[in-house]
């Protein structure tokens, strides 16, 4: 029996393997452009101040979990239909763990 590599698959592969008549697009940069230039409110505490009040001393810091060794975390896919007619609402977005697809919105 052969065995199966352990490539590691990028989300947009796995949206292309297990959603065949979907692919994997770009926000636009309308989109990404009004959310880079949103101010945060001055009254926010950082994450890791929060995570040390409710969580204790010995909470982790979100800096760098994600290269600790742990699972992997997820990704959001924005995705369209390769054929508009297929799906006249358009986009939508999936969640894409390891190499399944774990969610879907819309």
């Amino acid at each position: 029996m052969a065995k199966k590599s352990k490539t590691k698959l990028t989300p947009e592969q796995v949206v292309a393997k297990n959603k065949p008549n979907w692919k994997a697009v770009k926000e636009s940069k309308s989109l990404a452009a009004d959310a880079a230039g949103a101010p945060a409110e001055e009254s926010s505490p950082e994450l890791d101040q929060l995570r040390k009040k409710f969580l204790g001393e010995d909470a982790v810091s979100l800096e760098g979990a994600a290269d600790a060794g742990g699972p992997d975390p997820a990704s959001m896919v924005k995705v369209a239909p390769k054929n508009p007619a297929d799906a006249p609402t358009g986009t939508k977005t999936v969640i894409v763990k390891g190499d399944k697809i774990i969610g879907e919105q819309g």
